[in-house]
């Protein structure tokens, strides 16, 4: 299945010299010329992917990605910053964001067409692993000194009972986590089974600040990638 790319920037030129492009790799395009539109062509094309320019009128690239990334619904679409703002603090403020990577203006195009290439195929890939993941049946998982009976619900960390008790969603994590624990789970891979990206990382979060009132934090964060559990030192 043909892919579909949002493209949005307001300058004529450097959009429609990457619109070109892509649809020379056989890229189905759909062209924005502001944040305004771009949420728009968003809503109405369903996009597997976003270059989303940063200097907009009306809403810039930064709104933009912060109003995509805040909805409570839908699938989670990889968003590539390409921006004339080429600072550290630009990047990483588009990063924070919400962004998935970031372009600085001027860029090779080939160079955006492997980036593109390679984030598709990571969305691909996390959603493959979902799809054909076997479900766990035993309903007791035990990981280093986390234990998880998945008939009652109850958790214990270090010989504690966790109290209060992990909510429904925050279950649901711990059982994804506990199935394969040397893994590292991407926001993404979650959000297939759960919810948002934004909600997979409060719900990590008070998952954690149930779990460190009995011992040390049980979950690392990888950055960029997504979230792994680790040996209590």
């Amino acid at each position: 299945m043909t892919n579909s790319l949002l493209v949005v920037d307001d300058d004529p030129i450097i959009r429609e010299s990457v619109t070109w492009a892509l649809k020379k790799q056989n890229y189905e395009v759909i062209e924005a010329i502001n944040g305004v539109e771009a949420i728009e062509c968003f809503d109405r094309h369903k996009p597997d992917l976003i270059l989303l320019d940063i200097l907009m009128p009306d809403k810039d690239g930064l709104a933009v990605c912060t109003e995509l990334r805040e909805r409570r619904s839908g699938p989670y679409v990889p968003i590539i910053f390409i921006s004339s703002l080429d600072q550290l603090e630009d990047k990483v403020r588009g990063l924070s964001t919400g962004g998935d990577h970031y372009l600085a203006k001027p860029f090779h195009m080939e160079e955006l067409l492997e980036l593109v290439k390679a984030t598709l195929r990571q969305i691909d890939s996390i959603k493959a692993s979902v799809a054909t993941e076997t479900p766990i049946e035993d309903d007791k998982l035990q990981w280093n000194n986390i234990q998880f009976n998945t008939e009652t619900g109850e958790v214990f960390y270090c010989d504690h009972e966790i109290d209060p008790p992990p909510s429904e969603k925050e279950l649901e994590i711990l059982r994804i986590m506990l199935g394969n624990p040397s893994k590292i789970f991407h926001r993404d891979e979650m959000m297939e089974r759960i919810v948002d990206r934004r909600t997979i990382d409060s719900h990590v979060a008070n998952i954690r600040s149930k779990f460190v009132k009995y011992g040390p934090d049980p979950i690392e964060t990888v950055h960029g990638r997504g979230y792994r559990l680790v040996k209590a030192k």
